[in-house]
């Protein structure tokens, strides 16, 4: 053993393949298609204030959404009305 007088033994430990070796699209896609719970980030978003009669009070039209691309592209500045906006 090579326990270099600690009394522990070191593990083998194997290599974790790189995540990029595991990307799909296809499965993301299908992801925010069918499984990503949109209407309900919305809510959560909103404060539950999307069924309020006055537009002013609605608040998730007022937050700032932002995302980076696969190519490292950041897009800011984004707001979206709905959940049915936001999964487009």
């Amino acid at each position: 053993t090579n326990d270099q007088g600690t009394g522990v033994t070191p593990m083998a430990v194997e290599p974790v393949p790189a995540a990029a070796e595991n990307f799909s699209a296809e499965l993301l896609r299908l992801y925010y298609d069918r499984i990503f719970p949109a209407q309900l980030m919305c809510r959560w978003l909103g404060y539950f204030t999307q069924h309020s009669s006055d537009p002013k009070t609605q608040l998730l039209h007022r937050r700032e959404f932002s995302f980076t691309t696969g190519d490292d592209v950041y897009i800011r500045y984004l707001s979206y009305e709905d959940a049915s906006a936001l999964k487009k």
